[in-house]
């Protein structure tokens, strides 16, 4: 099976070899701006939608949670912007590699009421 290597992966890795290799080219990158949203509004915004809240930032799995390698069911406990930190923290065992899908799918900064 083919499968399609996500344009936010392909630019992490071009820029890790451009690091490596040409450092003085490099410049900082600044994060994208993310709306915010308060904590209390985030059950009744994502309600019907496949999102999760991790380390504080709202993240839609929606075209990801049936390639999650623990399976859909570990993100459908979050689904309606449940907070899943502490599971995700719990299994130390995520890749860097996860945890940059993780800052590429995010789509929201929460804000703690």
């Amino acid at each position: 099976m083919l499968r399609r290597t996500p344009d936010a992966e392909v630019e992490r890795a071009r820029h890790r070899v451009i690091t490596e290799k040409f450092p003085e080219k490099i410049q900082q990158r600044r994060p994208p701006i993310l709306p915010e949203i308060h904590r209390s509004q985030v059950a009744e915004r994502y309600a019907d939608e496949l999102a999760i809240i991790l380390e504080g930032y709202v993240i839609d799995v929606g075209n990801f949670a049936k390639e999650h390698p623990g399976g859909e069911g570990l993100l459908r406990a979050g689904y309606g912007g449940r907070d899943l930190s502490e599971g995700f923290r719990k299994l130390n065992f995520h890749t860097r590699h996860a945890k940059g899908l993780v800052e590429d799918m995010r789509i929201a900064k929460v804000i703690d009421d």
